[in-house]
């Protein structure tokens, strides 16, 4: 896996992660304490920054997703980055003036600008990563994720105790600068880039839509990212009712369970990446992702004592991962150039909408129905979703022989 990084050029894309992400979390961090003291505690402006920071994640980045396409990939990373610093000078006004719409407005700026970086991210790594080592970019990239998730709260809770909210929104600037450094030497090279005749957005929203819904290894891709967000949102949403309302124990063992999944998603990166010559067929990553992630929760929901609800959590860790990085190799290796953007600016919204929309029913279904029966029915449309994904994928390889390694015909 790590042998991947004496790529030059993807040793930039992952240095540039490094900076970006650790800067997100110190920035969020500092955001939520200071608007939770600015606001003396309300639990409405807490939402309202919260809903700011995600919402472009559903509402933008489908449309950031067609400029991605349009646009030189490289330079909307680094622009990305320059208009997140700027973005900044708002949150430095919000907290002299101690005036929370500012705050809002630049919050929900800086994850606008974010909705370009992901995408371009995709397609950058695509074109610089040979297909046969896309496995294990993608293993190293979920790894250093996975280890800012545990790490950054701690960062950026670490930075805002000790030197404050301003030091905290410098930092988080300066991360963004060093990003677009780093990202300034893949300018040099010969990335293929054709600008293409610019359509109406919709149109070419709707060109991509339906190029991934006719492209016989994509749809079940789409499948797989539904059934994740179905999964988690109510999965995530009922967590503290399976520990106190099940298993009858205290709510602090809900951040036991959860460290227990994260150390779960980083060590199966780790695992996924050391095997990654070996793992030829993209697809099956996704179809063992999505059983390992339906078994979890059908345990969880069964759980009888906190050891097998922290086993259970071990193995939805482990299906995220896999399931996660099924899919970003797999887009990777099979969709054409000009369509990176799009499809990648569409699969996230996808899982994000699913999620929020499954956390919502569950949260209504459990006046009616226990935790129990509930996450049970849940992991049981995660395994007949990996079902249907089986058979699809199945289906594409007899049509296309070659679709474990070369990009599928639509």
């Amino acid at each position: 896996m790590v042998s991947v990084l004496r790529i030059g050029s993807f040793r930039c894309v992952w240095l540039a992660q490094i900076f970006s992400e650790t800067g997100d979390w110190i920035r969020n961090m500092a955001l939520l304490f200071w608007v939770y003291r600015v606001s003396h505690g309300s639990s409405l402006a807490v939402t309202v920054i919260t809903v700011c920071e995600y919402a472009p994640v559903l509402l933008v980045t489908p449309f950031a997703g067609v400029w991605v396409d349009r646009l030189n990939r490289v330079k909307t990373m680094i622009a990305s980055d320059l208009l997140r610093a700027a973005a900044m000078l708002l949150l430095a006004l919000a907290l002299l003036t101690d005036w929370l719409p500012l705050a809002y407005l630049g919050a929900l700026l800086a994850g606008s600008f974010q909705s370009f970086f992901d995408p371009a991210r995709t397609a950058v790594v695509a074109g610089i990563v040979p297909k046969e080592h896309s496995i294990a970019a993608t293993s190293l990239t979920q790894v250093t994720r996975n280890t800012l998730r545990v790490l950054g709260p701690m960062i950026g809770t670490g930075v805002f105790a000790l030197l404050g909210v301003s030091m905290s929104f410098g930092i988080n600037t300066v991360t963004f600068l060093l990003s677009a450094v780093c990202l300034t030497g893949l300018l040099r090279l010969p990335l293929a880039f054709e600008p293409r005749p610019r359509r109406r957005i919709a149109a070419e929203l709707g060109e991509g839509f339906r190029y991934t819904v006719g492209h016989r290894m994509l749809r079940p891709m789409l499948i797989a990212g539904m059934t994740l967000g179905i999964g988690l949102g109510s999965y995530n949403s009922l967590q503290i009712f399976v520990v106190t309302s099940a298993l009858h124990l205290d709510e602090r063992y809900v951040a036991i369970l959860n460290s227990v999944q994260g150390v779960a998603m980083l060590t199966s990166a780790l695992v996924i990446g050391t095997m990654a010559k070996r793992l030829q067929h993209r697809h099956k990553l996704i179809i063992a992702g999505l059983f390992l992630i339906g078994m979890g929760i059908v345990l969880v929901a069964c759980a009888p004592n906190l050891w097998v609800a922290a086993l259970a959590r071990l193995i939805v860790g482990f299906g995220g991962t896999t399931l996660n990085i099924g899919l970003a190799s797999l887009i990777q290796t099979f969709v054409a150039s000009e369509f990176l953007g799009r499809v990648s600016g569409l699969l996230e919204p996808i899982i994000i909408g699913t999620m929020m929309v499954s956390a919502a029913l569950a949260g209504a279904l459990l006046r009616e129905v226990s935790v129990v029966w509930l996450l049970a029915g849940n992991g049981a449309i995660v395994l007949l979703a990996a079902f249907v994904a089986l058979v699809l994928f199945k289906s594409a390889e007899s049509a296309s022989p070659v679709a474990s390694s070369t990009p599928a015909s639509s």
